[in-house]
């Protein structure tokens, strides 16, 4: 029987990682040592470059945002990254842009943060619903395609299969659900390593459920090619301390 350790990490959002998650977050991978590292997206936060953004966020630099998403990574040194909605976003703007002058911009960050070493060890995952997978056993991992209350029902909707668990972030926030089935099917959203307030979610009531911290797990690998998984959750309490049973 082989026993892998994993760790699952998301939402960082570059310039508005929380540092007090994020401290917690690198103290506890030392402790656990996980065979597996995942950062599962939303590396970077890029808000000047997102849909509807407003006069003064188009301005903001996103030097510091960089700066901050890089220094997680060269800290956390993960196997494999999920990019993000927001990390897509610079991706996007690189290619499509129709300001020369952003899309000048934005290439040149791109070819910034490919040519960091820690990006460039880990295998780094697109932002999409089927080549945007990643799957260690029976378990998968996504960076979040849905919003809202029913994510973690409708990603296990999407990625059933027999025994699975599909894992994501981008919701911000913490919930199991148990797909009918003859087998485990099971879809898991994990909370964030950013910060729960930031300005471009000031008026909407879901960040009320939004909490801090991550995930990680065993899976189980048996000689005759079975396999099984446990996860948990690591999260802030009220009091501020950081909850999990290890």
């Amino acid at each position: 029987m082989g026993i892998k350790r994993f760790l699952f990490g998301t939402d960082s959002h570059g310039d508005q990682q929380d540092d007090e998650t994020v401290n917690a977050f690198l103290s506890f991978a030392d402790r656990w040592k996980p065979h597996v590292k995942i950062h599962g997206g939303d590396v970077f936060d890029f808000r000047p470059l997102r849909n509807g953004a407003g006069a003064e966020e188009r301005a903001e630099s996103m030097e510091r945002d960089c700066i901050t998403g890089i220094a997680l990574l060269d800290a956390y040194r993960p196997d494999y990254i999920l990019r993000g909605n927001h990390d897509e976003r610079l991706w996007q703007s690189a290619k499509c842009s129709t300001n020369g002058n952003m899309r000048d911009l934005c290439g040149r960050l791109v070819q910034e943060i490919e040519q960091n070493k820690s990006w460039k060890n880990a295998e780094v995952l697109p932002y999409d619903v089927r080549s945007g997978v990643l799957k260690l056993g029976q378990l998968q991992f996504i960076h979040g395609y849905h919003a809202g209350v029913a994510a973690a029902r409708q990603a296990i909707g999407i990625y059933k299969g027999s025994g699975t668990g599909v894992v994501q972030g981008h919701v911000h926030s913490f919930s199991r659900f148990a797909d009918s089935s003859l087998s485990r099917a099971e879809g898991i959203s994990v909370g964030a390593l950013c910060k729960i307030d930031m300005p471009y979610n000031a008026k909407t009531p879901r960040k009320l459920a939004h909490e801090n911290g991550w995930a990680f797990g065993e899976i189980h690998q048996s000689k005759s090619g079975k396999s099984d998984w446990e996860l948990w959750f690591c999260r802030k309490g009220e009091t501020g301390k950081f909850i999990s049973p290890v």
